[in-house]
């Protein structure tokens, strides 16, 4: 896991315009060519789901909902890309390492299972 949210978190990071111009403009696509944007995403959020999974499997990560669990994980390691200033106080480097420790420790925790509001 610490090597899929460092890549993807370094990735959004490094790559700020690029995925927000991605991000924004899917609504743009021809039917054909947003569906096959989508099929790629899913398979990049089952890879994300296989990883979760693993480290349930291996006892590593407590039970929950692996698909809410990737589209948080994901959504947070994405996020970064709109906050994030290359002069700012922290390296891409630093934040994904807080960002690896941050995830990490949240599936190593008990209870993540639905609650309500």
């Amino acid at each position: 896991m610490r090597t899929a949210v460092r890549s993807h978190v370094c990735f959004h990071l490094e790559r700020q315009k690029e995925n927000f111009i991605a991000n924004s403009e899917l609504r743009g696509l021809t039917s054909e060519h947003y569906q096959a944007i989508v099929k790629k995403r899913d398979g990049y959020e089952q890879i994300f789901q296989k990883i979760i999974r693993a480290g349930r499997e291996q006892g590593v990560f407590a039970e929950g909902d692996i698909k809410i669990l990737s589209y948080a994980i994901l959504t947070l390691c994405t996020a970064g890309a709109s906050w994030f200033r290359p002069d700012g106080r922290l390296t891409v480097d630093e934040i994904a390492g807080i960002y690896e420790n941050f995830i990490i420790s949240g599936l190593k925790q008990g209870n993540l299972h639905r609650n309500g509001c």
